[in-house]
């Protein structure tokens, strides 16, 4: 750990070094009782990881650059290095896979052409897999496409013991024509036999079909997944389509958002739904073609190894609508179901409560401004959180889960207004002779005086890099 390397202002400092975290709740609330009313902002030291070296990879080459394709830059990088993908103009890069390393990769908005705010597209699958029990990847800020209509997934992670963390993501497929020969299309991510997967503030969209079936948003199978105010769906069933030389093809359903099989799924504060069903038709002859049904919201069922246990939280699960109706004497397709249970030993709970939200903006350079952005009920106490992530903990003191280990640090940043929203503006500092980058894991923790109860917040993190960079 490294300490002392921000400058950020802030009003109360506590230090958890030793305790479980379940003992955390009782000395937040010593702390509220304390100092309430002493919300000026002071000073932080604040907890974070010094990383090693930091890889460039630009499309155009711009200075200062090391890479223009990602997977050179992974297979250059040692253990902890970051890699920075910068988002350019009318430039796309090749898919990539980490295998048994540790990193950092983070998308940034193109720098050249600012007001467009382009994030850094991937064409091809991302795949992260064979993760050791401590080693960890964080992959945040990138757009994850793919021109492959029907064999690979987009995001895959894949046989991890450690932690895969994913924020400010947007998986999201081409809508393709899948042909009857054709297997079917995979999921747009999918998780499997992984032990700790997070994501968080991202959208996650099944392949829509422009004929054929579409594919489902999410699959995951014999992991544990988190889902912190994600919005998934699955794709959109096709339309009827004419088939030479006088044919019409069938509308065809909706896909199914979510697909559990032997894995704990946690969502919290997320959407969860299936695609729509295809538009129906009435063709010159006056014959109807109906709309499609609506995809499954969820898909819960125990894998050949596993049970699955479903936690959901303040999150919507709903099933596609049906397919339009082309006219009076023409039904439309039948909405989808919310979810479907298969398996007496598979369980979905709905757990009560109201999410809250936090984000931060990364990357930021020396000198310059990151926002904190706290969202919950008006009333709430804020508290920031900083300190290293570990695997997802759920303890009955808090409601949702807590994301960061022991040796964390907890502050005290302001009560939410009217708007049930809180801003604060901190300016990174200088990170040292040698230090390119400096990552600091973060996660809000917000008390309610109405209901006694503290529930957690998104996790997230800040990338610090060199004003150089």
């Amino acid at each position: 750990m490294v300490r002392g390397l921000l400058g950020l202002r802030w009003g109360l400092n506590y230090q958890y070094q030793s305790m479980p975290r379940k003992q955390v709740a009782v000395m937040v609330r010593i702390g509220i009782r304390t100092f309430s009313s002493a919300l000026a902002l002071t000073f932080l030291g604040a907890l974070g990881q010094a990383q090693q070296n930091v890889w460039v990879v630009d499309a155009v080459g711009a200075a200062g650059f090391d890479f223009t394709e990602i997977q050179p830059a992974v297979d250059a990088a040692d253990d902890g290095d970051v890699i920075l993908i910068k988002g350019r103009l009318n430039h796309e890069y090749a898919g990539f896979t980490v295998a048994a390393r540790s990193l950092v990769i983070a998308g940034q908005e193109d720098d050249l052409t600012p007001a467009l705010v382009l994030a850094p597209p991937v064409i091809g699958p991302i795949i992260i897999r064979d993760l050791a029990a401590d080693q960890r990847v964080l992959l945040s800020g990138v757009i994850a496409r793919t021109n492959d209509p029907v064999f690979l997934s987009n995001l895959s992670i894949r046989d991890c013991e450690g932690l895969v963390f994913l924020e400010r993501m947007q998986a999201e497929r081409f809508d393709a024509y899948v042909g009857p020969s054709l297997p079917p299309v995979p999921a747009t991510f999918e998780v499997l036999s992984s032990a700790h997967t997070t994501v968080v503030n991202s959208t996650i969209s099944g392949q829509s079909a422009l004929s054929g079936l579409p594919g489902a948003g999410t699959r995951l199978m014999d992991s544990e997944v988190f889902l912190e105010h994600v919005q998934l769906r699955g794709g959109d069933g096709a339309p009827v389509g004419f088939v030479p030389p006088g044919g019409f093809s069938s509308a065809t359903e909706g896909s199914t958002g979510i697909v559990v099989e032997g894995s704990e799924l946690y969502a919290f504060g997320a959407g969860l739904r299936g695609g729509l069903g295809g538009h129906g038709f009435i063709n010159p002859l006056m014959q109807c073609f109906p709309g499609g049904d609506g995809g499954l919201g969820a898909l819960v069922q125990s894998s050949p190894s596993n049970a699955s246990l479903v936690k959901i939280f303040d999150s919507g699960l709903n099933g596609g609508g049906g397919g339009f109706s082309p006219g009076p004497n023409c039904s439309a397709g039948n909405d989808g179901d919310n979810l479907e249970l298969n398996g007496s030993a598979s369980a979905v709970d709905f757990l009560p409560g109201t999410a809250r939200a936090f984000s931060v903006t990364s990357p930021v350079r020396e000198d310059e401004v990151f926002v904190a952005s706290f969202e919950g009920e008006s009333g709430d106490l804020a508290f920031l959180l900083v300190g290293d992530l570990e695997a997802p903990l759920l303890d009955a003191a808090f409601d949702g889960p807590l994301h960061l280990g022991l040796g964390f640090s907890a502050r005290l940043v302001g009560t939410l207004g009217a708007s049930g929203q809180l801003q604060r503006m901190f300016t990174a500092q200088e990170l040292g002779a040698g230090i390119e980058s400096f990552v600091v894991p973060m996660q809000a923790v917000f008390y309610s005086p109405l209901t006694d109860r503290f529930t957690a917040g998104d996790p997230a993190s800040v990338l610090i890099l060199d004003r150089d960079l």
